[in-house]
This record gives C-alpha cells, structure tokens and sequence, in this order.
C-alpha cells in the first residue's frame, strides 16, 4: 500500500472523527452544560446516548486516524512531534474510556441508582482521576503537537492554531468543575482542528511540496555548458 492512500485512509479517519466528535460536543453541551449541582444528570434520554455515542465513534476514528497525520510531518517535526503525538493519542483513549462509560454506565445508573448521578460533591475519584487525565494529557498533547504542526509546515497551520487553542483550554479546565464549559470548547476546537487536517489529507493539499532548487553550482555549470 502506497503511502499516498494510508495518508488519505488516515485523513478520511481524522475528518469523519472529527465531525462526530464535534456533532457530540456540541449537543453534550446542551444536554450536560445546562446540568444543574444537586440535581441527578439525566443520562436515561435517546438524546444522552446518542450524543456520547457520537463522541465515542468519533474518537475512534480520530486515534485510527492520528498515526497517519504523525507520519505524514514525522521528519520536520522530529521527536517534538513524536512526543506530542504519544501524549494526543493517549490523552485520546482516557477520552474514550471517559465516552464509553458515559454511553454504557450512566444510562443504567439512571435507572438503577440516579442518586449516583449527582456530582454535586465532584463524583466517585476513579471517574476523576480518569477525567482530569483526559484534561491533562490531552491538554499537553495537544499544544506540542500543534505547535510541531504549525512550525513543520506540512499540514496547514492554522488546524494547528486550532489544536494548541484546544490544549490551552484542556488545561484551564482542569481546576473548573468537571463539566465546565471549557472542556466543550477544548473538545470543540480538538475535532475541527483535526477534521481541517484530515480534509488536506483526503484532498492531496498536505502532499504539495516545494520542488528543490538547484545548487548554485549546478546552475553555474549548466550555463556554461549552454
């Protein structure tokens, strides 16, 4: 298989996972972001599910995808870009395990114990520990791989803009409540970043590169022989 076709595989992985995710940000912020202390989350509605649903496909395609955005800039950004691609991708599955307890586990507490849903005290510390994980690797993550990005070059920098303005509110996040609207907005700006990636991947744009020049002596000997 070419590489040409792995970017591409891996760009329509990014952009699809991204648009998902980004759908599922934005209808969580409805159902969660208007979630008052004290009261249970109500995790039972089809709205609930689908909106994490949503979010958890979205965040597999994005990790399958992310391999091939790192390939793709491997060399220019050298180990930073390793490094911010290593802690994305693992901030990334804290992610969605975070999803999938959402879209398996709350739904049936809902049920079965709603009194368990209310966060008001800051919720049981593994579900935490798992939370602020996603906020910190994610968060540290994402602003070494954008910043790898928008100096290599290779995919557009502005996605990389958008992916260090998302590490930035990961980690101001981090001392808020845990469904702080911060978190919406760096999840938000996490999955266009990545979709706008994936569309130059899928599109050939992040495969155009500068043709190099001839050295000088070369030129020189070339019009001397002309």
């Amino acid at each position: 298989m070419s590489s040409r076709i792995v970017y591409r595989l891996s760009g329509g992985a990014l952009l699809a996972g991204g648009l998902l995710m980004a759908i599922g940000v934005v209808g969580a912020l409805f159902i969660i972001g208007s979630y008052q202390p004290g009261s249970p989350i109500q995790a039972g509605s089809l709205a609930f599910l689908l909106v994490f649903l949503a979010m958890m496909c979205g965040l597999v395609l994005i990790v399958a995808g992310l391999p091939g955005m790192y390939a793709r800039q491997a060399r220019p950004t050298s180990w930073v870009g390793l490094l911010g691609f290593a802690l994305t991708v693992i901030g990334a599955l804290l992610d969605l395990g975070l999803a999938l307890i959402f879209v398996t586990v709350f739904p049936w507490l809902a049920t079965a114990a709603p009194q368990l849903l209310n966060f008001a005290n800051g919720g049981p510390l593994a579900l935490l520990v798992l939370l602020y994980g996603a906020f910190l690797l994610l968060g540290v993550g994402s602003l070494v791989l954008g910043s790898a990005t928008t100096q290599a070059g290779v995919l557009p920098r502005v996605a990389g803009v958008l992916i260090i303005a998302s590490g930035i509110a990961n980690l101001l996040a981090i001392p808020s409540w845990p469904l702080g609207v911060l978190r919406f907005i760096g999840q938000f700006l996490f999955a266009g970043g990545l979709a706008w990636i994936g569309y130059a991947l899928v599109s050939g744009r992040a495969e155009e590169e500068v043709q190099p020049s001839l050295p000088s002596a070369d030129v020189h000997s070339s019009k001397v022989s002309s």
